[in-house]
């Protein structure tokens, strides 16, 4: 019974299921929208490739590559070291195709090292180096064309090769190429170009190159002026042992230029300069004794360091050297044609307000002979300094001050007829007349130049008793030649006893000792220090 009726309610179930509404079928989702088309627009010599511009192509800087992103230094092949210190050695590398090695045989060639100097040879090892890639090879040929030698000079040639030099990574070519630049050598003249050969250069670790690119900055040449970068150069560059970074740093603390003053700094790093052979360096330390700043004042010392810095080629030294001895300034005394002499030196090497005080110089020395003292404006015009050479002048004014008792006037009058510069021949009678006057009036270089005469024989009878007299006489009065001299002939005659049988010297007229000398060079009131 339970059992029917559980069937009628599960067959009941089944027919009222399939009275039912049908379920509707599913409907798909609608598509996405259709991306959106960005149009974008690349500069002026790139593509968009679907993610970014890319350059098609780059003009990058000198020095500098496109590296897909960016400008960048290139990459550099890896140095060669030198294999090879003996000639035959090098010959045998370099016929066998080793670049490097026809460098290191170029250079032997050019600084005569262990062989015969040879500048053409040394051009064509260079050149067969720098075609095997070798950096060093192109920089050396670079630098032959530029100062002819082995070559004639070719300022353009010398920079196309400092060119590949510097592609090959040489530091020094880069730097070469740089001051090309800089100077309107063998190319247009274009700076910015210069600042970055340089930035290229110091990075490649060329002192040399990081002092230069300091002078950039420190000036504003090619960049605006960064006084804060150019003192960071500098000291790259000394630290580096680069000279005249530290000469140039000095200067910086000297004047307190991108920091504070510091005259004690700026002495060490001038002193240091100059020790290297900088002779900015050694004219700035002179100074800095002169006044007395980063030091104690020391008029000795700046005047050896003024004369270093100007015989090293520095114009401000000379300058400077002239203000010292114009006011006797570590002399013993003022010496007006020594002064002249230093600021003409000054002068032709650009030194400001040299060629003003070589001008003041004279003017005083003409009126000092007005007054009857000429002996240095003979000299001056005997020299040329300041007026017109003319020997004919200079024995006038000798005279002059010969006539007014001034000894050194009398000397360099006698010097001049010893010379055969007053009249057409050497006329040594008249050269011991003034030698005389000169040393009885208590001028040591006439009684040396005395003596030597007597000695030789020339214009006096031949004595060497009278000579070694002369010499004395000069030696008492304090001049170092005649104390030589004097020493010479006593050693001659003490030899010659020696070798007498006896031992008993020989005196009076005897041959003229071979080592002794005159004094042939004009001299001014005071001697020359």
């Amino acid at each position: 019974m339970r059992t029917s009726m559980s069937l009628r309610v599960m067959l009941l179930s089944s027919l009222l299921a399939g009275c039912a509404d049908p379920v509707p079928p599913a409907v798909p989702p609608p598509p996405p929208p259709a991306p959106k088309v960005v149009e974008v627009t690349c500069p002026s010599g790139a593509t968009w490739n679907g993610k970014t511009c890319v350059a098609d192509k780059v003009s990058c800087p000198e020095g500098l590559i496109w590296d897909g992103k960016a400008c960048a230094e290139p990459a550099l092949p890896p140095a060669v070291a030198s294999t090879c210190d003996k000639r035959a050695e090098c010959e045998a590398q370099c016929d066998a195709g080793k670049a490097r090695s026809c460098t290191d045989l170029g250079i032997m060639y050019a600084g005569a090292r262990g062989v015969t100097q040879n500048d053409g040879l040394a051009v064509q090892l260079y050149k067969k180096a720098c075609e095997g890639g070798d950096a060093e090879g192109c920089f050396q040929l670079a630098a032959m064309y530029e100062n002819a030698r082995g070559v004639a000079a070719d300022q353009a040639r010398a920079t196309e090769v400092y060119k590949k030099s510097c592609e090959l990574g040489s530091a020094s070519g880069c730097n070469n190429l740089g001051i090309q630049y800089e100077r309107g050598r063998g190319v247009e003249k274009d700076v910015p170009k210069a600042v970055t050969l340089y930035k290229r250069a110091c990075g490649l670790k060329s002192a040399l190159a990081c002092k230069n690119l300091g002078v950039m900055y420190h000036d504003g040449a090619g960049v605006p002026v960064d006084l804060a970068r150019a003192l960071d150069l500098y000291r790259k560059a000394c630290d580096a042992g680069n000279p005249g970074g530290c000469n140039n740093l000095g200067a910086m603390f000297d004047k307190g230029e991108g920091t504070l003053r510091d005259d004690a700094q700026a002495f060490e790093l001038y002193r240091k300069a100059c020790t290297q052979g900088e002779a900015n360096a050694c004219s700035n330390q002179g100074y800095m004794h002169e006044k007395g700043r980063g030091t104690k004042q020391d008029y000795n010392a700046a005047v050896t360091l003024y004369r270093k810095g100007c015989d090293e080629g520095n114009a401000i030294g000379c300058k400077n050297l002239g203000v010292m001895y114009e006011y006797g300034r570590g002399f013993t005394g003022a010496d007006s044609a020594m002064a002249a002499t230093y600021y003409q030196k000054g002068c032709e090497g650009g030194a400001r307000d040299a060629c003003t005080y070589l001008t003041s110089s004279v003017e005083s020395m003409r009126k000092d002979c007005d007054k009857g003292d000429c002996t240095n404006y003979g000299y001056i015009h005997a020299s040329g300094i300041g007026v017109p050479k003319s020997q004919a002048r200079a024995a006038e004014f000798y005279k002059k001050a010969c006539d007014a008792k001034r000894p050194v006037g009398c000397s360099n009058l006698g010097i001049l007829y010893a010379n055969g510069q007053v009249g057409t021949a050497a006329d040594y009678k008249k050269a011991a007349e003034y030698y005389k006057r000169s040393c009885d009036l208590g001028g040591g270089s006439g009684c040396n130049n005395l003596g030597y005469l007597y000695g030789t024989g020339q214009g006096v009878l031949k004595s060497q008793v009278r000579a070694e007299e002369f010499y004395k006489k000069g030696c008492d009065k304090g001049t170092a030649l005649a104390c030589k001299n004097l020493r010479i002939v006593q050693e001659e005659r003490i030899e010659e006893a020696k070798k007498m049988k006896g031992g008993v010297p020989s005196v009076g007229i005897g041959p003229p000792p071979t080592r002794a000398s005159s004094d042939s060079s004009m001299i001014q009131t005071t001697a020359p220090h």
